[in-house]
This record gives C-alpha cells, sequence and structure tokens, in this order.
C-alpha cells in the first residue's frame, strides 16, 4: 500500500507509511486481495493498484506492533512441546500481573490447568512411546530365535524323509517337496556360419538355446564329404565353435551335423552345407553354406 494512503477501520482513520499500519496495539487480520471492500467490522475508503490488502478486525489473529504484522504464528513454538514450555514460562508473569496486561486470574490460572494436562500427557506419551519401542525390539529378537530353533527343527525332520520316506512329512504336517521335473533335452544349432583360414582349416560356428537351468552341454559335430560320403564325427566341442583342419584337398562340398548333447539326453541334431568352388553370376568363385 502506497505511503500516506488513508483507511478508515470503525470510524478511525490510519495513515500508512512505506506499506506499514502505524497504530501500535491494533489487531487485525491481514488478507491479500485485488482490492479493498466494505467489511462486516470495518468501513474502507475505496483503495486499489497491486499494494491494496484486506483488513478484518480480530484480536485473535494479528496484533500490529511498532510498525509491523506480529502473528500468533511469531509468537508460540510449532510444536506441542514447544507451546507447553512456553506456556509454562508465561504461566506465573501473567498471574503476577493479570491486571496489567489485560487478562483474567481466573482464565490465567485455567490456563495452567490445561498446561499442567498437557505436560501430563506428554510425559504418558513418552514413557509409552519408550515401552512399545522396548516391546518391539523384544518381538523381533523373539521371534528371531523362534524361527532359528525351528527352521534347525525342520532341518532334522527333512533329514529324517530322505532315510524313512515321504510319511515323515504327514506326521509332522510338513509339505513334501514336489518331485523336480526332468529337464528337457537340449536345443537344435541354428544360425551356421563359416570362416575359411588362409591355411584351409575352416573355422564353424552356431548358436543354440537350450533350456534353463541346464548345464553340461557339448556338442558332437560329424562331418560327410560330398553327396554320397559317410557321416563321421569329428569331435565334441564345448563351445558353440569348431575347427576343421582336416578337410581333404579338391573338396566340392562338405555336410556338418551338429547335436547338442548331456549325459542324460540330446537334442535334434541340424545339418548345414558348405559348398566350396560354385560359380557364382560372372563367373567369379565363390563358397556358399
Amino acid at each position: 500500500m502506497l505511503a500516506g494512503t488513508k483507511l478508515n477501520i470503525a470510524g478511525t482513520k490510519f495513515i500508512f507509511v512505506r506499506s506499514k499500519l502505524i497504530a501500535a496495539g491494533t489487531k487485525f487480520i491481514f488478507v491479500p486481495t485485488k482490492s479493498i471492500f466494505a467489511g462486516t467490522n470495518a468501513a474502507f475508503e475505496p483503495l486499489s493498484g497491486p499494494f491494496a490488502h484486506k483488513f478484518f478486525a480480530d484480536p485473535r489473529q494479528v496484533v500490529l506492533r511498532a510498525g509491523r504484522w506480529i502473528t500468533m504464528a511469531n509468537i508460540l513454538p510449532d510444536d506441542a512441546a514447544g507451546r507447553i514450555t512456553f506456556f509454562e514460562v508465561h504461566q506465573q508473569p501473567w498471574a503476577d500481573h493479570a491486571v496489567a496486561i489485560g487478562v483474567s486470574g481466573a482464565a490465567v490460572a485455567a490456563l495452567g490447568v490445561r498446561t499442567a494436562e498437557a505436560r501430563a500427557a506428554q510425559t504418558a506419551q513418552a514413557v509409552a512411546y519408550g515401552q512399545a519401542r522396548s516391546a518391539t525390539l523384544a518381538l523381533q529378537l523373539a521371534a528371531s530365535a523362534m524361527t532359528t530353533a525351528g527352521t534347525d527343527l525342520i532341518r532334522q525332520i527333512k533329514a529324517k524323509a530322505a532315510t524313512d520316506g515321504p510319511a515323515v512329512y504327514s506326521l509332522a504336517l510338513l509339505p513334501a517337496p514336489a518331485k523336480p521335473s526332468p529337464t528337457p533335452p537340449p536345443g537344435t544349432p541354428t544360425a551356421f556360419t563359416f570362416t575359411l583360414n588362409q591355411t584351409g582349416a575352416l573355422m564353424i560356428q552356431w548358436k543354440c538355446r537350450n533350456p534353463r537351468g541346464s548345464s553340461g552341454t557339448m556338442y558332437e559335430i560329424a562331418r560327410c564329404i560330398g553327396a554320397d560320403g559317410p557321416l563321421v564325427t569329428l569331435g565334441v566341442a564345448g563351445r558353440k565353435r569348431f575347427i576343421d583342419d582336416t578337410i581333404p584337398a579338391g573338396v566340392r562340398g562338405i555336410t556338418y551335423q551338429i547335436t547338442a548333447r548331456r549325459s542324460t539326453a540330446q537334442g535334434m541334431p541340424a545339418r548345414f552345407t558348405v559348398n566350396f568352388g560354385v560359380k557364382a553370376a560372372g563367373g567369379a568363385a565363390r563358397l556358399a553354406a
């Protein structure tokens, strides 16, 4: 609000200096608004502009002291414990100077009773909180000891069932472990590729998706030379690649058979053919799979 602006509140004129209302001890609610208009408890002169505000007379909310607004939020602590201490500290001075500060002795005495009740409730809450924490810790320790002892007994029951049969689980009211399902056979090799080394050896590679959780899969590689040659096993690879360095000179084509195997199962074999010296368009020689 601009300096020098006049405001009529309940028939009394006040002057704003540096946007502060100079009227020590006057109590108002301070609410920002876009314009000034007449309220229930106050009459206002028309005001406008960015400094316009709205005031309502209410001694419970705001006290104007030395040109600044003093609200209840500025006086009382935010937490309950702080407020209890605040009123305990002010109880006796207010009682001693009740008339001088404008309050009644009876009201101050009533506040003292309420303050004592609040302090007793806070003490009880602190005790209950400490007891709750102790009880929670005791529960956690007891549950941990119980779980350790119970787990040990379950382990002993399982050991007994391993020798005497699953009837032990029924006596102990425990579920018998499910029989593990057999692991499916290994997968079928796919995505075959090859590389011809300068020495004439052929490195073949492939991919193979095996069942989840399976291990120990090996790959048996067999070779057939030409269209009518016998299928001969070359070896076993633990990885998805193999180097064939025994290819005879002058071979026109080779067929590889790759089979994934485990100790108890084998997958479907896959065959891949590599052709040598096949003429491509334009007469250039190439390898083909």
